[in-house]
């Protein structure tokens, strides 16, 4: 569930790199997420706000709100970005692998 309770995402191991996003108050598909490499994990935002941000192991996040989808590269060379981890204020999102790591800032509060 989202922080706000309005989304609700959905994942099938048959289609491991699919996510499904599912709008509760209208009971319909709110959006079809499709990555190229499997989906390692996905995390919602924490303060009520329906972002949401998910990592295929990888060197690049990806963000996704009801006002589209974005994806950020991180700069660390050969970086492999396995698991997401947001502060409780939703306005920094750790990205880290097995040998490292990269905070990133939301300068916007929409993305």
């Amino acid at each position: 569930w989202s922080g706000d309770s309005k989304y609700l995402l959905t994942r099938s191991d048959q289609y491991p790199r699919v996510l499904w996003i599912w709008e509760t108050l209208r009971l319909g598909l709110a959006a079809v997420v499709v990555q190229r490499d499997n989906i390692a994990q996905v995390k919602w935002a924490p303060n009520g706000d329906a972002k949401l941000a998910l990592c295929t192991g990888g060197n690049k996040l990806f963000l996704w709100s009801p006002r589209g989808c974005s994806c950020v590269d991180i700069p660390n060379p050969g970086a492999e970005v396995n698991a997401v981890a947001w502060s409780a204020c939703g306005r920094y999102l750790m990205a880290h692998g097995s040998r490292s790591m990269c905070v990133c800032y939301m300068a916007t509060v929409d993305f």
